[in-house]
């Protein structure tokens, strides 16, 4: 049985806000760093370490794509509501952008996070996914959704 389109973007839409309330308030590890002459300002760090400032959509694509953070939970964590809501939105392209985010969940590991966040994390994904294969809208080909990056070892595409 096929779910209903309508059903399936209903349970992405509440996953979002799922994602949205479990890391309200999140900020970057306040020593968190990384190398101006590549990554960006101190200004754009200190955004990162400040709870729910908007983030613009260039430096949100620069904190995902850049692999060298001391503390990529807490960081994952931070960013992770403008991020879902760009995976859904498919705004964030998939060769250039889903195999340094991907890189990002291994690194936060989020499997390891409070069951709250974990599990706010487990329904985005699942609901994302069944989005891509099941709404003829999805802005994000299932193909695309999940990377060919390698993971850790005994993990689903999901996890």
């Amino acid at each position: 049985m096929t779910p209903d389109p309508t059903d399936v973007n209903r349970r992405l839409d509440a996953a979002l806000a799922g994602v949205a309330d479990a890391f309200r308030g999140m900020s970057a590890h306040r020593q968190e760093t990384n190398c101006e002459c590549h990554w960006g300002s101190a200004e754009e760090l200190a955004l990162l370490k400040t709870p729910d400032a908007p983030l613009d959509e260039d430096l949100l694509r620069r904190t995902y794509w850049t692999t060298d953070w001391r503390y990529p939970g807490p960081l994952l964590r931070r960013i992770l509501p403008p991020v879902t809501r760009r995976l859904a939105a498919g705004e964030v392209e998939p060769l250039s952008g889903m195999d340094p985010l991907s890189r990002l969940f291994v690194m936060g590991r989020w499997l390891d996070w409070p069951a709250a966040q974990r599990d706010a994390v487990r329904e985005f994904l699942d609901a994302w996914w069944q989005h891509t294969l099941v709404d003829p809208g999805a802005k994000v080909p299932a193909h695309e959704a999940w990377p060919s990056s390698p993971r850790s070892p005994g993990s689903s595409p999901r996890g």
